[in-house]
Order: structure tokens, then sequence, then C-alpha cells
């Protein structure tokens, strides 16, 4: 019962935008950026894509929720983000 505590830690709403927001970002990279030349600076360019869409959804979950919800959200993106840099 622990385990599924988690799925009621938000609003159903949340989990299915978080869902959507997924789908949709995985498309985009298959359909599109993956298709992309491999050079420096298209790569410098997906980086940057990649941050913009974390500071969108960061920015509505802010609009949506309040500011303690947004400020764990984008700790813990910032610490999935550094320590996926091994």
């Amino acid at each position: 019962d622990e385990g599924l505590s988690f799925f009621t830690s938000a609003p159903h709403t949340e989990w299915f935008i978080l869902a959507g927001t997924c789908v949709a970002l995985s498309l985009i990279d298959f359909l599109l950026l993956q298709r992309l030349p491999s050079t420096f600076g298209v790569h410098c360019a997906v980086l940057a894509f990649w941050i913009c869409a974390a500071l969108a959804y960061g920015i509505a979950l802010r609009c949506r929720t309040n500011h303690s919800a947004a400020t764990e959200w984008f700790s813990g993106y910032m610490l999935e983000w550094i320590l996926s840099m091994d």
C-alpha cells in the first residue's frame, strides 16, 4: 500500500498532464530531434530545447499549483540532470 500512496500525492489531472507531456515530448524526440544532423551546434540547440521544455513545464506547474510544488519539481529535475552526467 505504501507504494500506491505515491500516486495519490498529486491530483489525477497532474498525472494526466505529466503523462501527456511525456508522450508529446517523446514523439517530438523520435520524429524530429533524432533526425537532425549530428553536429556540435545541433547538439547545443537540442540541449537548449530540452532545458526550455523543462522550464516551460515547471512554469506551467507553478501556475497550476503552488510555489512549493514547482520548487520541488525543479529541484528534482536538476538533481536528476546532474546525476545523469556521469
